[in-house]
C-alpha cells in the first residue's frame, strides 16, 4: 500500500467523529487516504452498492438504524470492499456479530490511532484480495469442471452409436467366419468383439457417471424386497461365476426389505459381486449376507486375493485410478465402486469396505435405519 491513494468512506451520523477520524488518517505516513463522509443509512448502502471506494468504516448507531443491518444489506447488495465496524465503546457480543455478517475488522471509536487504522486498513484490504483470487480461482475450476463433464458426457454419447454399430458389424464377420471356416478371421474377429464390447461397457459407465453427477438421475424410492433383488443380480452373473467356478450364495433373509430406489441399489449390488468374481480364485466363495448387529446392512464377502491397503482410502474416488486385472486377466473402467458409493450417499447411506491382502474383502451396503423395514 506504500505510495498508494486509498480512498475511505466513513459512514457515521455524527460529524465531529468523523473528522476526529480524519484526522488520524492524515497522520498515518507513507500511504495517502482519501476520507470522504456520508451520515446516514439509505446513501451508505448506495455508497456500498456502488463500490466506489477501497475500504468502508460503518458505525455502530446511525440514528435510529443499525450499521449492523447496514453491514447485512451491504453484504447482500455485493459489496466484494473490506467494511470496517466502528463504535464508541469496545463491545465483545457487537464485534462477534459484525464478523459473522461478513465484517473485516472491528475497531472503538477511542481506540483509534494512526497505527490502528493503517494496521486495519491493510488487513482488510489484502485479505479482501486474497478472497477474491480465490473466488477467481474457484469459478475457474467450476468452469473446467461442468466443461469436462460436458465434454465427457457428449464424447460417452457419441460412442455409443458407433461402437453399437461396429459391434454388429462384427457379428455379422463372426457368423461369415463360421460358415467360410476361417479359424484365424475366427480369431480376429473375437478380439475385435472383445475390444469392442470393453469400450461399450467404458461408454456406458461413463454416461452413467456424468448423469449421476449432473443430477440427471433421480431417486425413485419404493418397497425393495433385498433378497430377491440380490437373487436376480446373482442370477445376472452365474454365467461369469461359472467360468471360474466361483460359488456365490445369499444368506439374506427373505423378508428384508429397504425403502430405496431398486435400479439404482441393484447397480450397487451388481458392481460389488461383479467385482468379487473378478478379484476372486479358481473355487472361490462370494457370500451376500445381513452381518449379525448392523441393521440396514448387507455385505458382499469374498475370499479373493484382497485390496492392498494403500488403495482402499482411494476406492471411490473418481479422480483416483484403482482399477486393476483381475484373477483371469479381466479389466474394468474404475468407475464402478465411484458410482456405487455416490448412490448410496444420496440414498442417505454408506459403502465402506474391510480388506486384507491375500484373504479377501468384505464390502457393506448401509442405509438409514428407518429405511430398513422387516415384512412379516
Amino acid at each position: 500500500m506504500a505510495n498508494n491513494k486509498v480512498r475511505v468512506l466513513i459512514i457515521d451520523d455524527d460529524r465531529e467523529d468523523f473528522e476526529l477520524a480524519r484526522k488520524v488518517f492524515n497522520r498515518i505516513e507513507h500511504t495517502q487516504y482519501e476520507v470522504e463522509w456520508i451520515p446516514d443509512y439509505d446513501a451508505g448502502l448506495e455508497a456500498l452498492r456502488g463500490v466506489t471506494h477501497d475500504v468502508y468504516f460503518i458505525d455502530y448507531r446511525l440514528g435510529a438504524d443499525s450499521g449492523l443491518d447496514l453491514l447485512r444489506d451491504g453484504v447482500a447488495a455485493g459489496c466484494t470492499r473490506p467494511m470496517i465496524m466502528l463504535t464508541g465503546l469496545g463491545d465483545h457480543t457487537i464485534d462477534l456479530q459484525a464478523m459473522e455478517i461478513g465484517a473485516a475488522d472491528y475497531l472503538s471509536k477511542n481506540s483509534l490511532s494512526p497505527e490502528v487504522l493503517e494496521r486495519s486498513v491493510r488487513y482488510a484490504i489484502n485479505h479482501c484480495r486474497t478472497l477474491e483470487q480465490l473466488r477467481h480461482a474457484k469459478g475457474i475450476a467450476e468452469d473446467a469442471t461442468r466443461l469436462k463433464d460436458k465434454f465427457v458426457a457428449l464424447v460417452s454419447h457419441d460412442l455409443k452409436g458407433p461402437l453399437y454399430g461396429l459391434h454388429s458389424l462384427l457379428l455379422m464377420a463372426d457368423k461369415e467366419a463360421t460358415v467360410l471356416k476361417s479359424e484365424a478371421m475366427a480369431s480376429y474377429v473375437a478380439i475385435a468383439r472383445d475390444y469392442t464390447r470393453k469400450m461399450m461397457a467404458l461408454a456406458e459407465e461413463l454416461l452413467k457417471v456424468e448423469r449421476f453427477k449432473a443430477g440427471q438421475i433421480k431417486l425413485n424410492s419404493e418397497l425393495v424386497n433385498v433378497h430377491e433383488l440380490v437373487d436376480e443380480i446373482i442370477a445376472r452373473l452365474l454365467s461369469d461365476a461359472s467360468r471360474k467356478q466361483v460359488a456365490i450364495s445369499s444368506e439374506i433373509p427373505q423378508n428384508m426389505v429397504f425403502i430405496a430406489d431398486r435400479v439404482l441399489l441393484g447397480e450397487v449390488f451388481y458392481n460389488l459381486i461383479s467385482n468379487a468374481i473378478k478379484f476372486s480364485r479358481q473355487d472361490g466363495q462370494i457370500t451376500c449376507l445381513a452381518p449379525e448387529g448392523m441393521p440396514s446392512t448387507i455385505a458382499v464377502a469374498d475370499n479373493g486375493v484382497g485390496i492392498p491397503e494403500q488403495i482402499i482410502s482411494k476406492l471411490f474416488s473418481y479422480e483416483m485410478k484403482t482399477s486393476t486385472i483381475g484373477t483371469a486377466g479381466e479389466t474394468g473402467t474404475g468407475f464402478g465402486l465411484p458410482l456405487s458409493y455416490e448412490i448410496m450417499k444420496a440414498h442417505g447411506g454408506d459403502l465402506r469396505v474391510e480388506s486384507e491382502t491375500g484373504r479377501g474383502s468384505t464390502f457393506y451396503i448401509a442405509l438409514p435405519p428407518l429405511q430398513n423395514v422387516s415384512k412379516e
